[in-house]
């Protein structure tokens, strides 16, 4: 629980200074299945409430189709913030919290006043279809009603006494619950069904009973107490921890058993919707529903609907409701076709089989892939149908949940765009869309790689299947890492997965390892199959092939019979003649026949600040971009007062004008076909330049581009684009140069 969310009862007779305490924090991610009602529906109590078991099926039929938007309030006021809800979004929540606790100083008299109030609410709340939600501040057996005593500190030996039956503290625990008892009676005798969540965030020990060994006795003797003694059988009952933060314990430990639990909830805030909070509760309620017991920001709903589609309800608490969101946050998430208004959950028609059956189909399709698969055989018995070639499968989306039929297909040669407030394409609009890249990727080193993202908004990767980066949330270029194990040569499912939400947008995919400076995955290490072959495509296979020393017995891995049937058959005359194809063959021609060309450009490295001498290193850079910062691009190169030179050739796939752009610290030279196009010899701090030159699709023209850092930070990025290009680092299939070998 956040202390900012502490202080919410508070606020009329406590002092600012005593709420200050630590605020949880926390990032994350994961993935989603939706789960349909079952014969779990039957809520735990076996004498539940005809109004119980009803509430209980609809929260089940719900599950997976929308979320039911929820408010809390205060016992002082118990309509405040429903009803400001309502002035902001024209509209209600469905479920309304409120609370039983009392913890102002409040006398006998004055808390039995304020329990009424809520209880008369919550009535009439009922009465006109909303959902009842109960919150139990308890304040230690025994004590005044004050919020140091729901919070007070209490070791496990003392705990113990009030869950020992026979002894003082557990009478004293025993005569509370007898008291609040009458207000759920009360609600009981007017038909109201009540989810009933107490001791809430036992995972953490901000209230005297978190973060207890025992806890389920806690738990248990309330059951019994409320169940088998009161006969509350109205009362759905919600076991609801804390998202397991850094401040929180694992949910499993204070589970009290499936068999004293109708629905499971955690209270996540600091929008701090990780995945993993998500999947571990939907994990271990084993098909029970869950939902977000409270809540300081609103989810997005993008994100519910694509990977934590299960949550059937929330509740933002009380004054957080204006503290966390704004005013069109609130009308965005109360009007989202996802969320469940108070008018849209009454004429929900909980279509119990509709759910039920859903799953079942939907896992129908989940075989439908095995066809997919037979269809690959084809490429065997016509090897020139399916041709690979360098680059990933690119699938876009006018939506931020990747549903749906894509509103274009291409394929990119990298993941590296950079639309800032432009959209990828005419097809796609500049906001709310998102994209699936996936295909191969083939590491030139058996090492440990870090996989990099540079995003603006959320951003997901797999590798081999493994989820290496899930940081689906809105965010404004932020940088995310994982790890992973590659082996060198080896080609590796990948999938990327991105969503735009409003203003810039731009994704990179970069790696790293010890033997691979940090850059963007070049063109060369990625595959993909497509239907139409064509010479480009062809090329780019052979090419690919070169690029790594392993790489001819790796290149056959993406098409095992295809690839390398023409590749043998046509390779050793086809290499020299596809390369000069386009038109390049003259410019080839210089070059003998048996040099081929490889993706990349050649790059000296010289520690000095001039290019003079004898370079330090000479290798081959599939693209120009490395943000070095005050790193060395190599050991045998200084962190400071170096230079590059990198040669060879481009080659643009549309006869446009192309603007070059450059981003660098320190300078930057760059020639096209021996036209100096940007000229930026100067100190300076990743600056962007930009020059333009007419080119024509398929030529291959000389390009040099010399850098030098001074000190510092260093950095260079070699962009380009068109009116049919979208601006993008400048890609490994774009670049070549003469093999050394």
């Amino acid at each position: 629980m956040k202390t900012y969310r502490k202080s919410r009862l508070l606020s009329a007779v406590l002092s600012l200074a005593v709420l200050l305490t630590a605020i949880p924090l926390g990032f994350g991610a994961a993935s989603v299945t939706v789960h349909a009602a079952s014969a779990q529906a039957a809520p735990v109590n076996p004498d539940a409430s005809p109004e119980a078991v009803k509430l209980l099926a609809k929260l089940y039929s719900i599950s997976g189709n929308g979320i039911v938007t929820g408010q809390h309030d205060y016992l002082e006021s118990p309509d405040e913030f429903m009803n400001k809800l309502k002035g902001t979004s024209g509209t209600f929540a469905a479920l309304h919290g409120y609370e039983l606790g009392v913890i102002s100083g409040q006398s006998e008299s004055t808390a039995a006043t304020q329990r009424m109030n809520v209880v008369n609410s919550a009535i009439n709340w009922s009465k006109n279809g909303g959902i009842v939600v109960m919150t139990f501040h308890e304040n230690l057996p025994g004590t005044t009603y004050d919020w140091s005593n729901v919070q007070k500190s209490l070791s496990q030996a003392d705990f113990n006494k009030y869950v020992t039956p026979g002894t003082t503290e557990y009478n004293k625990l025993i005569a509370d619950l007898d008291k609040v008892a009458v207000s759920l009676k009360t609600l009981r005798d007017a038909g109201v069904p009540v989810l009933w969540r107490p001791y809430h965030e036992m995972n953490g020990d901000w209230f005297w009973w978190g973060k207890k060994s025992n806890f389920a006795q806690l738990w248990n003797i309330m059951y019994d107490r409320f169940v088998n003694y009161h006969k509350l059988n109205n009362l759905l009952w919600v076991w609801n921890p804390n998202a397991p933060n850094t401040w929180c314990d694992p949910y499993a430990g204070t589970y009290p058993g499936a068999d004293k639990v109708d629905i499971l909830a955690a209270d996540i805030y600091n929008n701090d919707y990780m995945n993993k909070y998500y999947d571990s509760l939907y994990a271990l309620a084993a098909g029970k529903p869950i939902a977000i017991g409270e809540n300081g920001e609103m989810p997005s709903t993008a994100k519910l609907q694509l990977s934590q589609r299960n949550w059937v309800y929330m509740m933002t608490w009380g004054k957080m409701l204006y503290e966390n969101n704004t005013n069109d946050t609130i009308k965005s998430f109360m009007g989202d076709s996802y969320s469940l208004t108070l008018d849209e959950y009454k004429n929900y028609v909980a279509p119990a089989a509709t759910p039920t059956a859903t799953p079942t189909p939907t896992a129908t399709p989940t075989a439908t892939p095995t066809p997919a698969p037979t269809a690959t055989p084809t490429p065997v018995s016509a090897p020139a149908a399916v041709t690979v070639e360098n680059g990933l499968k690119g699938e876009y989306f006018n939506n931020m949940t990747l549903s749906g039929t894509p509103a274009l297909v291409r394929t990119d040669a990298q993941v590296n765009y950079n639309w800032r407030q432009a959209a990828p394409a005419s097809a796609l609009g500049i906001d709310s869309f998102s994209i699936r890249f996936t295909g191969k990727i083939k590491p030139q080193y058996s090492e440990t790689y870090q996989i990099i993202t540079s995003s603006d908004d959320g951003i997901r990767v797999w590798v081999n299947g493994v989820s290496v980066i899930d940081s689906w949330v809105k965010q404004s270029g932020t940088e995310r890492v994982g790890s992973i194990a590659l082996t060198a040569g080896q080609l590796y499912d990948i999938k990327v997965e991105y969503y735009e939400n409003a203003g810039d947008a731009r994704i990179s995919l970069m790696w790293q390892s010890p033997s691979q400076a940090k850059a963007v995955v070049p063109s060369s290490a990625l595959f993909t199959g497509a239907a139409n072959a064509t010479v480009s495509s062809a090329l780019m296979t052979t090419l690919a092939a070169a690029v790594s020393t392993p790489a001819p017995a790796a290149t056959a891995a993406p098409v095992p019979t295809a690839t390398p049937t023409p590749v043998p058959t046509a390779a050793p005359t086809v290499v020299p003649t596809p390369t000069p194809t386009p038109t390049p063959a003259p410019t080839v021609a210089p070059t003998p026949t048996p040099t081929p060309l490889i993706s990349g450009l050649k790059a000296e490295y010289f520690n000095n600040a001039t290019l003079a001498g004898t370079p330090a290193l000479v290798r081959n850079d599939s693209a120009i971009d490395f943000n070095w910062r005050q790193g060395s691009p190599d050991a045998a190169i200084g962190i400071d007062f170096f230079t590059v030179r990198w040669t060879g050739k481009i080659k643009p796939s549309y006869s446009e004008t192309y603007q070059i752009y450059t981003t660098s610290d320190d300078g930057i030279r760059v020639w096209i076909n021996g036209s100096l196009v940007i000229d930026s010899w100067v100190k300076q701090s990743g600056t962007e330049r930009v020059g333009s030159i007419a080119l024509n699709a398929g030529q291959l023209y000389d390009i040099k581009v010399e850098y030098y850092e001074n000190q510092g930070d260093a950095n260079i990025r070699m962009m380009w684009q068109s009116p049919s290009q979208a601006k993008g680092v400048v890609p490994a299939s774009a670049l070549f140069h003469l093999s050394a070998s």
